[in-house]
């Protein structure tokens, strides 16, 4: 007998399938639609970031996705070296384990001072834990 179980589901799985195909078509024929419209609209629409989506900020640095310091001053890339002129904030960096500024993985190599506290001027906010003159290199 060929009413079956697995012939009903695949009769009933056929019907859906082309009712909702026929739908579609129908809806697609029956309405005015402007594409350029459409497009022009998903290209100015700014999109929010998803909560779930992990960012970055560009002046940050980060070890197993946590933030371990700021980025002070102009960074100079030559090659595989990176200069920072100031981290600031540093007190959750484990200098020996590589960190990722931007789309780079580095390691310190060399760093010019170490500095417990500054402030770049009166009434500027106080910088903690303070390297000066971090030299690093791109790892991998």
């Amino acid at each position: 007998m060929w009413v079956t179980l697995e012939n009903l589901f695949k009769v009933t799985l056929t019907v859906v399938f082309t009712a909702v195909w026929l739908a579609g078509v129908r809806w697609v024929w029956t309405h005015q639609l402007d594409p350029i419209a459409t497009v022009q609209r998903l290209i100015r629409k700014p999109f929010k970031t998803p909560e779930w989506v992990a960012t970055r900020e560009p002046n940050k640095i980060y070890q197993n996705g946590n933030v371990v310091g700021e980025v002070i001053g102009p960074v100079q890339e030559q090659d595989s070296i990176i200069r920072f002129e100031k981290l600031a904030n540093t007190s959750a960096l484990n200098k020996g384990v590589v960190f990722q500024y931007q789309r780079h993985d580095l390691q310190i190599r060399q760093i010019g001072h170490a500095i417990t506290a500054e402030s770049a001027h009166p009434g500027a906010p106080l910088l903690m834990n303070v390297l000066d003159n971090v030299v690093c290199e791109k790892v991998r």
